[in-house]
Formats: structure tokens, sequence, C-alpha cells
């Protein structure tokens, strides 16, 4: 992980898989360190979109749901959420980078106006 430390990489660890979250450009470097039948499964052609949010989303019940129903509503579909303290971090097929961007300025656009924050 130091040896990339100006990359995008993430390490998720499930209970029973590992999703390694990378650039492609060190994708060949990364993918050579698995034994090539350790490797369930790659997809390329992701897009990650990062959320820096206010401390209070930490104490906020729903706000990783409510940003998910929101792209969710527009048929995204989001491969893979990381969430830590103040960042989240959504992982969604370039196609949709796009339309995921919007959605998701629309909703904080919306909180803004709700909570009366301008910015």
């Amino acid at each position: 992980m130091t040896q990339y430390k100006r990359r995008l990489l993430q390490v998720l660890e499930g209970v029973s898989v590992i999703v390694i979250l990378h650039e492609r450009a060190i994708h060949d470097r990364v993918k050579q360190l698995f034994p090539r039948q350790q490797i369930l499964d790659e997809k390329l052609d992701l897009a990650a979109l990062f959320i820096k949010s206010p401390e209070e989303i930490s104490i906020t019940p729903g706000c990783v749901t409510a940003i998910l129903q929101q792209l969710s509503r527009r048929g995204i579909n989001v491969e893979e959420v990381l969430s830590c303290h103040t960042d989240t971090v959504l992982v969604v097929a370039v196609e949709d980078g796009g339309r995921a961007f919007d959605a998701l300025g629309g909703l904080i656009n919306s909180c803004r106006r709700l909570t009366g924050l301008s910015h």
C-alpha cells in the first residue's frame, strides 16, 4: 500500500472475500500480486465518486441510505460503498458517473435548501 500512496488504492475486507479498488494505471501490477485462482472477478471501467461531508454525518441516521436511494431512483447501480467518518466513496460504472454526479449534486443542493446552508 505504501508503494501506491499517491494512487487510488482501497482494500475492503469482507467475511469471505477481499475487494481491491485501484486505478487502471496500476491494474497489472496489483493483479500480479495474487494467484489467478484466487481472483474471483475483476471489473474495469468503474468510476469513484468522493463525497466529503460535515462532521454531523457521523451522528445523523440515514445519510448513506439517502445517497444510495438517490442513485437507485435513477437506475444507477453502486458497485461498492465505502464510508469512513466524513468521507463516502461510491463506485459506479463509468457510463453512469456523470448521471451519478448530477444526482448527488441535486441531493446536496436539496439538503442545503432544507437546512438553510448556502454552500
